[in-house]
């Protein structure tokens, strides 16, 4: 039993290097759980992970999220996380029993490369901290400006443009997940972009 409390933490950290090297370079893995042997039927007491950069995508770090549920405390730091073609940096995500947080820093430039050449976009924080975006397009040789609030529904992230009458018609989701549950978005001004802030619910299968 002595020898399996050091063996099996090792073994699962072995594990996660590997599957998370498949798309990014890991700079550390550590796994604890006591007894060790719970490691067997896939629990452990915390899971510590730094990445130096990370491909992904939204569908698989959702899934990364929700495997995570046995883990009573797992936290990951990415320095790079490209997503498509959005970079993103300073990722810092912990998931705690069920409850996960995560924040990130945007850069203006790195959410301009990602959107369409016609559009331009720029965030701001609202009122209560709630991400504002305003997406400027130019139509017929003339630029028109909407703005939409980003926001938490029902455990999606939705738009909801700032039209009188008409916003909540125009409702659109951009983030949707039976395996996560978002509860709040906010933004935070930087000299070079944005920091963001994400609150979410991880259901325990």
């Amino acid at each position: 039993m002595l020898a399996a409390q050091f063996v099996l933490p090792a073994l699962a950290a072995s594990i996660i290097r590997h599957q998370l090297g498949r798309d990014g370079v890991v700079k550390r893995v550590h796994v604890s759980a006591f007894p060790a042997v719970e490691l067997l039927w896939g629990h452990a007491d915390t899971v510590q992970i730094h990445l130096e950069k990370l491909d992904t995508s939204v569908d698989r770090a959702t899934e990364l999220a929700s495997q995570a549920h046995r883990v009573d405390d797992a936290q990951v730091t990415i320095d790079t996380l490209h997503e498509g073609p959005l970079t993103v940096h300073h990722v810092r995500a912990r998931l705690h029993h069920a409850q996960l947080s995560v924040s990130a820093a945007l850069a203006t430039k790195d959410l301009q490369h990602a959107l369409p050449p016609q559009l331009t976009m720029n965030a701001r924080r609202g009122s209560a901290g709630h991400l504002v975006v305003r997406t400027t397009a130019d139509i017929l040789g003339a630029q028109v400006g909407i703005d939409a609030v980003v926001s938490a529904q029902d455990g999606a992230l939705v738009a909801s443009p700032t039209l009188p009458l008409l916003g909540n018609l125009l409702t659109f989701t951009l983030f949707s997940d039976p395996r996560i549950a978002i509860e709040s978005i906010r933004t935070t001004p930087r000299s070079d972009g944005y920091h963001v802030t994400l609150a979410a619910r991880v259901p325990r299968g």
